[in-house]
């Protein structure tokens, strides 16, 4: 059915309207990302509530007792509060420092490598990692680095004789580990984006 042309005395909504039915599949793309974001994004913040009540299992939610601020109150007067905004920081800046540079030295040595198919090789294997589930990393750090039956610990015995630390329960060995492994699982992931950037 064929819309009437728009003329100068058309009101507002009806031209917004009119342009709107032209567009008619555009908007029909559009629905998908629309549900996703109003489920996923708009619909979990509703949850947050449990934030300012007493959550009792029985009770459910939207049956537990409101207590306010009560909960964030209790957090921020705790004794460890400022220990954790510290180690927070701290980690966080960390992250930031090594992370930020490690994909674009990687796509620099990448782009810098004159054989095609060596440089894909190189990518391939650096891509890897990200694909790798955070469970599964975590997995083999700990069998990695474990003091007593681990290839650290296996090698400090070897060369030393005696048990390695544990360094996941020392704070410099694990905010290290953390933060490497990190970079080990993201940087070649995020060295795409340069890459294309310098081959273009």
């Amino acid at each position: 059915m064929s819309q009437p042309a728009l003329t100068h005395t058309t009101k507002p909504y009806q031209r917004a309207l009119r342009r709107m039915w032209e567009s008619r599949y555009l908007y029909l793309l559009l629905i998908l990302p629309v549900v996703y974001f109003v489920i996923f994004k708009y619909g979990a913040m509703m949850w947050l509530v449990i934030a300012f009540k007493k959550y009792n299992a029985i009770q459910g939610i939207w049956g537990s007792k409101w207590v306010g601020l009560k909960q964030f109150q209790k957090f921020v007067t705790d004794p460890y509060f400022w220990n954790v905004v510290k180690n927070t920081v701290v980690l966080n800046l960390e992250m930031l420092v090594c992370y930020f540079p490690a994909p674009i030295l990687l796509a620099l040595l990448i782009n810098e490598l004159r054989s095609r198919r060596y440089a894909r090789v190189v990518q391939t294997i650096t891509y890897m990692p990200h694909f790798i589930s955070t469970v599964v990393l975590v997995g083999m750090i700990l069998q990695l680095f474990n003091p007593n039956y681990g290839l650290y610990g296996q090698l400090v015995r070897l060369l030393t004789g005696s048990r390695a630390v544990d360094l996941m329960a020392t704070t410099g060995g694990f905010t290290n580990i953390y933060v490497w492994s990190g970079v080990w699982q993201s940087f070649g992931w995020g060295s795409i984006i340069y890459l294309a950037a310098l081959s273009g």
